[in-house]
């Protein structure tokens, strides 16, 4: 990333070289942030979501995917590099019924954690979310699953599906 100063600077060098000194205020100061993992996607699919299954959701289009950890093709994140992991996703989907719903991820195909459940008094939209912070090893990946007990299948509302991911540590 370059930093670029727009005010010009009045003070007068000094012996400190660790510092931007006024003769070099105005040049170009380059940051290096290194190579972040994270990613975002979401959903163009009309994905329709079958009663009392657990149903990987298709988050088919990367926003960013920084270091190309998201395959958008199996809705998959695998790290390449272990660490703490903050993981976002929120998905809204029209329940058919007076039903509930939740978010769930997993981790190397097992359940790991649910998201908020909601119990919806009557049919319509509703919005589930899920935030966690993940321990992963780079032989770990994890994918984001919904489950409804609807009387029958409920569709996913767009836009508002997406999945993000950010390495914290």
């Amino acid at each position: 990333m370059i930093v670029t100063h727009t005010k010009i600077s009045s003070i007068a060098d000094g012996g400190d070289t660790s510092l931007v000194r006024a003769s070099d205020w105005n040049a170009n100061h380059t940051i290096d942030t290194g190579n972040i993992s994270g990613f975002r996607a979401y959903s163009t699919t009309a994905q329709s979501i079958p009663t009392t299954t657990f149903t990987k959701i298709q988050f088919n289009v990367e926003e960013y995917d920084i270091l190309s950890e998201y395959d958008s093709t199996n809705f998959r994140f695998t790290p390449q590099e272990a660490g703490r992991y903050l993981c976002n996703s929120n998905v809204h989907i029209l329940l058919q019924d007076a039903k509930q719903g939740v978010l769930i991820l997993y981790k190397n195909s097992s359940e790991y954690l649910r998201g908020n459940r909601i119990l919806a008094g009557s049919a319509g939209g509703i919005g589930l979310g899920l935030s966690a912070i993940v321990n992963l090893t780079t032989s770990n990946y994890l994918e984001m699953y919904i489950y409804h007990t609807c009387t029958s299948a409920s569709p996913l509302e767009q836009p508002n599906i997406y999945w993000d991911m950010i390495k914290m540590a």
